[in-house]
């Protein structure tokens, strides 16, 4: 399964691994995994971070705040901002720029 995700979290117990990624790099995991027919689950939840995977992706990122529980061999590709919102009432309400997000890929290795 491949998650889409706003931050690299761990959901489950297990053994993970985290490495950053080039925006043309998300791209070619997802297009590659999209290419094996993976299923495509959105849990980003934040319209900014979701328009912006959108057009770096060339897919439809959906918002939602979905739970996830990764499983092994589950990957997500993650896009987060570089840094933390000062006022966290002030999230969704700004447009960060395309410099202020950073990717990565979080895999699942062992449960």
């Amino acid at each position: 399964m491949l998650f889409l995700m706003n931050s690299a979290v761990i959901t489950s117990e297990g053994v993970y691994r985290y490495r950053e990624l080039t925006p043309k790099e998300a791209k070619e995991v997802f297009d590659d995994a999209v290419a094996e027919g993976e299923e495509v689950i959105s849990s980003v939840g934040y319209p900014a971070t979701a328009s912006h995977m959108s057009k770096v992706l060339d897919y439809s990122v959906e918002v939602t705040r979905l739970p996830v529980l990764m499983k092994k061999g589950d990957v997500a590709i993650v896009c987060k901002l570089t840094y933390r919102v000062p006022d966290p009432s002030e999230k969704g309400k700004f447009q960060p720029k395309e410099t202020d997000y950073e990717w990565g890929l979080l895999e699942k290795l062992e449960d």
